[in-house]
């Protein structure tokens, strides 16, 4: 049986604390400076990384999933400079409605 794993993430996705199980379980996803300014984004690993393929069931539902999340929950909760924001746009490309099924093919071309 495999450890339990725990993380902390804002609305973003960005990581603010996770167990080594979790970092273990997730390669390529780097642990957290204490004072760090920029943070990792578990959604923006999970679009791009080509581990994440490898590691997570069913990738592409769960990365459509997260996907969603974000784009319901980020317009008012999240300073529109950061949707806007280059990485944002990366993992989206020309996506803007959630539920669309093109975002994860478009985003790892």
């Amino acid at each position: 049986m495999e450890p339990r794993s725990a993380c902390y993430h804002d609305d973003a996705f960005d990581l603010y604390a996770a167990d080594q199980p979790l970092l273990a379980r997730f390669p390529g996803l780097v642990a957290l400076a204490p004072d760090a300014e920029v943070r990792p984004n578990l959604l923006e690993w999970v679009v791009r990384d080509p581990a994440a393929k490898k590691v997570i069931g069913n990738w592409e539902e769960r990365a459509i999933a997260m996907a969603n999340a974000f784009l319901v929950v980020a317009p008012g909760r999240i300073p529109e400079r950061r949707i806007q924001h280059g990485s944002c746009r990366q993992c989206f490309g020309n996506w803007t409605r959630p539920r669309q099924r093109a975002c994860v093919t478009q985003a790892t071309r």
